[in-house]
């Protein structure tokens, strides 16, 4: 069984942050928040980080390979201008590059202040208790682990999972951006 609670307000102070504790999870158990593996985040942090940069730098890309392409229509074309549809497409590629950008620094900076490096507890069983358990090695099913979730993690990750991919296809059309503005105008 799962329990969940806040130990802290939402306004707390950065000095003090507020967790969400998730406790008795079994050993082999994993945690995620938006989609992301509470355990990548402890252990392989660097990597989640190597790959926001190397998405943030294929957009980057992308957006210099249509600009290249625009600009020699336009070098063509004096009258030539994005059209809506491609107006649309670059903003969101920037929006989704200032996503990630805000994710990374999020991230470096909770990492920087230790906000990371406790996130997940490991209770050994009393057949393990002999403290052979290291922090990758969950696979005890008797174990009891801890999410210890620091708030503002919870709310990057969040806000990120939102924004980044408020208007992809694979959301169902009730929770696309776009349905979710029209819906808001009929309230």
């Amino acid at each position: 069984m799962m329990s969940v609670s806040i130990t802290a307000a939402r306004s707390a102070p950065r000095s003090e942050p507020a967790n969400i504790y998730v406790n008795g999870l079994h050993g082999a158990a994993e945690g995620f928040i938006c989609g992301v593996r509470i355990s990548d985040l402890t252990d392989r942090l660097g990597m989640i980080l190597q790959s926001t940069d190397d998405l943030y730098n294929a957009i980057a890309q992308e957006l210099l390979d249509e600009s290249r392409d625009f600009n020699a229509t336009k070098a063509v074309n004096a009258r030539h201008v994005r059209s809506a549809e491609e107006q649309a497409k670059v903003e969101e590629s920037m929006s989704r590059q200032d996503e990630l950008d805000d994710l990374r620094s999020e991230l470096r900076r909770l990492q920087s202040e230790g906000r990371l490096t406790g996130l997940i507890t490991i209770q050994d069983c009393q057949h393990c208790d002999n403290k052979s358990h290291q922090l990758r090695d969950r696979l005890c099913y008797r174990d009891v682990q801890y999410f210890n979730v620091d708030n503002e993690l919870l709310i990057a990750l969040l806000k990120f999972r939102r924004r980044y991919f408020e208007n992809d296809s694979f959301l169902p059309a009730p929770f696309r951006q776009k349905n979710l503005k029209e819906a808001t105008k009929n309230i």
